[in-house]
């Protein structure tokens, strides 16, 4: 462009006061539509948000129990019940494919169908909507026995290394890792008998059973990840927990049986069991009028109608006494002195009992009362801190419909 072009071209005109206001007011305007429009937008994601986390997280993150201030999150209860329901279902599929292979017309199979045909019947009555408030309740006092257990065993020091996991769920899907290296490590043929064209052929071999390769225990894992896992919502990690609470179960109640004193107060008793209380009266008629125990005792074992036995003599606990005959007649007899008799009391069976008391002392527990002692105190301890938990006044409706709903 020349320079007389350049001279041509004429300079821009100021804007009038008018025109400013003008533009300054249309600029104000456009920062206040833009502002607006933002903050619509923040506020209607806001809300999204906020309807979300009303709707899917916060019911989730609610608590059905509360185990000493811990929680048992809604999904965590819904997850369980889930995989529950699923279990189920495939043993249900799995009965059923059962019962498809054998023949109903052939009378050697009718055992094992009626079998089935019960198994299958109890699984589908627990699937059922009107079982479903006691499934749901079942997972739910299995969870908190579970919590209970991880407080028991971090006050007494107790743990369980994620190695004893590991091994759990391999030994839980066939898989034993000191088997399967032994028989890696063990040789086939035995070097000091040589194999020749004779012995070979002449051989009879029993191969010993081949423990789960490490490649079908993933296959298998990875399986139970996508069929139970996955469909539940239960993650690898809460599934590792449960393997955990059961180890931990075996750990606390070994620790509370080692607390058991070796000896304890105990009573020697036999017993009468009849059917009615008008058989017992007339037993402790008998006895009243001086018959021996034994003669009694012989007469019934000879009976042809087996519906009243003598029992052996016995030394029992108290606390066997009340798994026997319940807690009032237990008592009865606790307070009984030796060698006197009770009279006819009614066991929680329906049967009645006349009981005689033949000896009391402290002594040591033989091994099948110990194993029951120790069982005992356990599920007691366990009764008790059962009655702690904190149940939420809606945790039944929390119950999930479908195992794979989600």
């Amino acid at each position: 462009m020349s320079r007389r072009q350049k001279r041509e071209v004429a300079p821009p005109r100021p804007l009038t006061k008018k025109q400013r206001t003008r533009a300054e007011r249309e600029a104000r305007m456009t920062r206040w539509i833009i502002a607006g429009t933002v903050a619509i937008g923040v506020l209607v994601v806001g809300i999204l948000v906020y309807g979300y986390l009303v709707t899917q997280v916060f019911p989730t993150r609610a608590p059905v129990a509360t185990v000493n201030g811990v929680p048992i999150t809604t999904a965590d209860f819904q997850a369980r019940v889930r995989h529950y329901r699923i279990v189920l279902k495939e043993q249900r599929d799995y009965y059923t494919a059962m019962r498809m292979e054998l023949d109903p017309t052939d009378p050697s199979t009718s055992f094992m169908l009626e079998y089935l045909n019960g198994q299958i019947r109890q699984i589908e009555s627990m699937l059922s909507d009107t079982y479903a408030t006691m499934l749901g309740k079942e997972v739910l006092d299995r969870m908190a026995q579970e919590e209970i257990l991880r407080q028991e065993a971090a006050r007494r020091g107790i743990s369980v290394s994620p190695e004893e996991i590991d091994r759990a769920i391999e030994e839980q899907f066939g898989y034993d890792r000191d088997a399967a290296m032994a028989a890696l490590l063990t040789p086939t043929v035995s070097p000091a008998t040589p194999v020749t064209a004779e012995t070979a052929l002449t051989a009879t071999v029993t191969p010993e059973p081949t423990p789960v390769s490490k490649e079908e225990f993933d296959r298998r894992y990875q399986e139970y990840v996508k069929t139970y896992l996955k469909p539940s919502g239960l993650s690898e990690a809460k599934f590792r927990a449960m393997v955990e609470a059961s180890l931990l179960y075996d750990k606390i109640r070994q620790a509370m049986a080692a607390e058991l004193p070796p000896t304890m107060e105990q009573v020697q008793i036999r017993y009468f069991s009849v059917s009615t209380q008008e058989e017992a009266g007339k037993i402790a008629e008998r006895l009243g009028k001086g018959e021996k125990w034994e003669d009694i005792a012989a007469e019934l074992k000879e009976a042809q109608e087996v519906t009243a036995y003598a029992s052996e003599p016995e030394w029992v606990t108290q606390g066997f006494l009340k798994e026997q005959f319940g807690e009032e007649a237990a008592g009865t007899i606790w307070e009984t002195p030796a060698p006197q008799y009770t009279a006819p009391l009614a066991g929680t069976d329906g049967r009645w009992y006349i009981v005689q008391v033949m000896g009391r002392e402290v002594r040591e527990l033989e091994s099948w009362l110990r194993s029951y002692e120790e069982q005992r105190v356990f599920q007691e301890w366990l009764q008790v801190q059962m009655a702690t938990v904190q149940y939420s006044e809606d945790w039944t409706s929390k119950i999930p419909k479908e195992a794979g709903s989600r």
